[in-house]
């Protein structure tokens, strides 16, 4: 990593030892607690998003889904969880060091428990093999090109829009992490003059999505359909990405490798059609997942002009005057290591062929039982 301005923000913003050390203690925290009150039902509890991918900011939180037995019956999930936020409760009480805070059930559309241990705010869970298995996915994109380019892409895009753009965070109706990774892999793989600068992956990001019809478009790994063909290709058996791909002549994940990744980590697609949203982002797993969701009208309109006048900086400062403006006092603790990006795919896939099983007991392909343990 020879830039020296990208090696000042990563000692700035994104992982070293001393926060890698910290997260992984609140996460056996975490883990501990969650089998600690579901020691009967729970069979694994997995990590996944920017934490395991390690592409996360200081005030990044972490990620766990509790891997139980398919839930049967209506409300299971909602039980489970209730022993979790009891637990937690009762923990803080008798370990004050824990510094667990803010404890509470939420009813969304993925239900969840919210939590904050020792600073680091947790989201939990049940049975969310979907992020475990984008984990996996992002992993192997990353490796298809040299030098972590990707995960870099990805740092240096969250530090644009967590600190200077604020066009991330789903609580506030702005866009998903998840969101914002697709958005840079489709920047990467569809312009290939961006692929050995993260800088120039984050300008070409900023340049095209500052004048583009989000409302009437569907962003997807291989290229951007509109919505009404994005919907035609769905209600036609036929893979929006094989459309979008006709555009794009030198694609380093083609639709062809897309489809490889997919069966090699389960997919699993709905019987749904996508309900168009303010900002339509496919889910490279599940097509007719809408990542931009999240995205709220007001805060679409809030979108629109930061990457308008994120341009407008672009072409009077340039890219680099932009990131080195939001460095102002911060303190380099520790210089940034690139060994910080790497992630052991193997062990990865093998939880998540071991959590598929578990869900759904007629996936065996990739899956021994022989070798495992409840953990």
């Amino acid at each position: 990593m020879g830039d020296s301005l990208e090696q000042q923000l990563f000692s700035a913003f994104a992982a070293n030892k001393t926060s890698t050390q910290h997260r992984l203690k609140v996460l056996r925290i975490l883990k501990r607690t969650i089998h600690k009150a579901l020691s009967d039902l729970v069979v694994q509890v997995e990590e996944y998003g920017s934490l395991p991918l390690k592409t996360y900011l200081p005030q990044g939180d972490i990620d766990v889904t509790i891997i139980t037995y398919p839930l049967l019956v209506a409300g299971f999930e909602l039980y489970l969880l209730e022993r979790v936020k009891l637990q937690f409760e009762f923990l803080a009480s008798i370990k004050p060091d824990y510094k667990i805070q803010d404890v509470q059930e939420i009813h969304a559309k993925i239900p969840l428990v919210k939590c904050s241990v020792m600073g680091i705010s947790a989201d939990i869970t049940v049975n969310q093999v979907g992020g475990v298995r984008t984990l996996c996915f992002l992993e192997q994109v990353n490796r298809l090109l040299p030098e972590h380019v990707y995960k870099r892409s990805i740092i240096l895009a969250k530090i644009w829009g967590c600190y200077y753009s604020k066009v991330l965070g789903s609580m506030h109706g702005r866009l998903t992490t998840v969101a914002l990774e697709v958005l840079v892999l489709y920047t990467l793989n569809t312009f290939s003059e961006t692929r050995k600068d993260p800088f120039k992956v984050v300008e070409k990001l900023i340049e095209h999505f500052a004048d583009f019809d989000w409302e009437n478009k569907v962003v997807t790994c291989c290229g951007a359909l509109s919505a009404c063909r994005y919907s035609l290709c769905l209600g036609l058996g036929e893979a929006p990405e094989q459309t979008a791909a006709k555009a794009h002549s030198q694609l380093f994940l083609s639709p062809q490798l897309l489809n490889k990744y997919r069966s090699d980590l389960g997919q699993s697609e709905a019987a749904l059609m996508p309900h168009s949203k303010f900002v339509n982002i496919a889910d490279p797993f599940n097509s007719t997942n809408n990542l931009g969701r999240s995205v709220s009208f007001f805060e679409f309109q809030s979108i629109k002009r930061a990457f308008e006048l994120s341009y407008e900086h672009l072409q009077s400062k340039g890219i680099k005057q932009m990131f080195k403006n939001l460095l102002g006092d911060t303190e380099h603790l520790e210089e940034f290591q690139e060994s910080f990006l790497f992630v052991n795919l193997k062990t990865r896939k093998s939880r998540l062929y071991r959590a598929l099983a578990i869900l759904d007991p007629s996936y065996p392909q990739n899956y021994e039982p022989k070798r495992y343990r409840k953990v």
